[in-house]
């Protein structure tokens, strides 16, 4: 039952480790602009919410 839960929650997990792969990258390598903070870290947070929701949804089963 465990190895199930693992494997549903496998997306949650992809979407947190992409997101903050790409966070953490970015905010080294890219120059400072506007875009970079109203566009692309905004949009690299909303893609780590994602990624913690499905885990908790699909990887806790709490409810």
């Amino acid at each position: 039952m465990k190895h199930l839960l693992r494997i549903r929650a496998l997306p949650g997990l992809a979407y947190l480790g992409l997101s903050w792969f790409l966070l953490l990258w970015l905010n080294f390598e890219l120059p400072a602009s506007p875009i970079v903070h109203f566009l692309v870290l905004p949009v690299l947070m909303l893609m780590s919410g994602l990624g913690a929701a499905l885990v908790w949804q699909r990887g806790c089963r709490c409810d």
